[in-house]
């Protein structure tokens, strides 16, 4: 989605952000690929979120299916519903699997309608500095499929290794952000007990909400480490995209919200 830059101040570290949507950097965007099988992982889970605001405006950003309670939900950023640069929610939402526009064939795996979400409240919250560390959020879908696919989670994963891979919807490559693509990076954080997942994958509007893959000591297989969000300019000489990292205080959230959402 796009939004106004915002300054905020993190306790993370004694540095003022500033924080918006695109940051393509020179050395991983050659890297950047479409992908070309919708039906692989971890492409068979990822899928377009859209979102109406009125009647004449309309977001694009990215989705991913999980498992909570024995459930499908769409695991996204919170900012694909509400902008907080309006105070405004989105009025409706839909999540189309597997979209790809790939030289003008199309792929789609499902369309589902968004029914309902939860977010942070401290993400709506105007008073609260650090909004980005609540930027997350988790959706219903309207319909069940037992052949939907959910992505492996790894809360407060014991990261192995700094690359990473990211999957999603950039605006820079297709307008209407119908175009799934692969963009691989490094974790730049000095320390992965941060709330924030800093890295170097480069991203464009539509990329919001786009898991974060990464190796884990549990797991030999990619899973997701965190949600891609936005881009930070560190006192204003470097720029490190984010995402906040799947932990403890996101997964006791997220297996609330499934059940109030159940319910």
């Amino acid at each position: 989605m796009t939004h106004k830059s915002q300054v905020a101040k993190s306790n993370i570290r004694n540095n003022q952000y500033q924080n918006g949507t695109q940051v393509v950097f020179p050395e991983t965007d050659k890297l950047r690929k479409q992908v070309q099988n919708v039906k692989v992982f971890p492409s068979y889970s990822i899928g377009q979120i859209t979102a109406w605001w009125d009647e004449r405006h309309v977001g694009f950003g990215t989705g991913f299916l999980v498992e909570m309670s024995e459930e499908p939900f769409i695991l996204t950023v919170a900012h694909n519903f509400y902008d907080r640069s309006t105070n405004k929610k989105a009025l409706k939402a839909n999540f189309s699997l597997g979209l790809n526009n790939l030289s003008g064939s199309m792929s789609l795996l499902g369309n589902f309608t968004i029914t309902n979400w939860r977010f942070p409240e401290e993400f709506s919250n105007g008073t609260t500095n650090n909004y980005f560390l609540y930027d997350y959020a988790l959706a219903k879908i309207n319909k069940q499929d037992e052949s939907l696919i959910p992505m492996p989670l790894e809360f407060d994963a014991q990261i192995s290794d700094r690359k990473i891979v990211l999957e999603g919807y950039p605006g820079d490559k297709s307008r209407t952000c119908d175009e799934l693509w692969r963009a691989p990076g490094e974790l730049k954080n000095g320390s992965f007990e941060d709330p924030l997942l800093f890295h170097n994958a480069s991203t464009f509007d539509g990329n919001s909400g786009s898991p974060i893959l990464g190796s884990t000591k549990s797991s030999q297989m990619l899973s997701v480490i965190g949600i891609h969000s936005r881009y930070f300019v560190i006192d204003k000489s470097l720029n490190v995209n984010a995402g906040r990292r799947l932990d403890w205080e996101v997964q006791s959230n997220l297996l609330k919200w499934a059940e109030d959402l159940s319910g």
